[in-house]
């Protein structure tokens, strides 16, 4: 499973809490952490384009049980990622933290603003582009 492979499944988990009525809140945080993090701008890491803060706000018990059950179940696929709670909410973390099982290694490319200049090959290894 690769890395978008495993976000997909996770955000199809959060569309699933959605659709069941939970009020999700998704911020993309990829601008702001583009230089903090260039050190896990990996072959085996999500993408920058795809970082999200996800915040679930539960209205009762049965939303927050749902809510960590969901986590508990991407957990069990191998798929990790931060989270945490705090003043009523749930919040995942898709980003430098997010993992899944590291069975297969995609190529990426990676560079400042966009730019191609720097990719790697099938097996992860970073190549200079021309």
């Amino acid at each position: 499973m690769t890395i978008l492979e495993a976000y997909e499944i996770g955000m199809a988990i959060v569309a699933e809490l959605e659709a069941s009525g939970i009020p999700v809140k998704k911020v993309f945080t990829g601008q702001r952490e583009h230089n903090k993090n260039s050190k896990y701008l990996t072959p085996d890491r999500l993408p920058l384009d795809k970082y999200l803060h996800i915040s679930f706000i539960p209205r009762n018990e049965d939303d927050w049980t749902a809510i960590f059950a969901a986590g508990d179940e991407l957990y069990k696929q191998g798929i990790s990622f931060d989270s945490g709670a705090g003043g009523g909410e749930r919040d995942w973390e898709f980003d430098w933290s997010f993992a899944g099982p590291e069975t297969e290694r995609m190529p990426q490319t990676h560079g400042d603003e966009g730019d191609n200049s720097v990719c790697c090959d099938d097996e992860g290894s970073y190549q200079e582009s021309d």
